[in-house]
């Protein structure tokens, strides 16, 4: 799985790997929080409860380290910069 190339361990990580299946195996140009909480708990065995009530916390330090930008409320896309490093780690 995505989270298993990722080693997504923590509840940042595993939003991680879940932009990477967003954007980059589902090739999305954008996805929504929403889209965001339903990819990490599709992560079965890396997903917690806690994850869904931090989320705003992890989508806050992707957007201050640069990974994804909001194009709108609640709305995300993978920063183009990234997509490189990302289809990287997957392969």
């Amino acid at each position: 799985s995505v989270a298993t190339k990722l080693n997504a361990n923590s509840g940042t990580s595993l939003l991680y790997a879940a932009i990477a299946s967003l954007a980059v195996v589902q090739q999305k140009e954008t996805f929504t929080r929403q889209d965001l909480n339903n990819a990490m708990k599709s992560a079965v065995g890396y997903y917690k409860p806690t994850y869904t009530n931090n989320l705003t916390s992890y989508i806050d330090t992707l957007l201050k380290q640069g990974v994804i930008i909001e194009v709108a409320k609640d709305s995300y896309a993978l920063r183009e910069s990234e997509r490189s490093a990302m289809e990287q780690k997957l392969s």
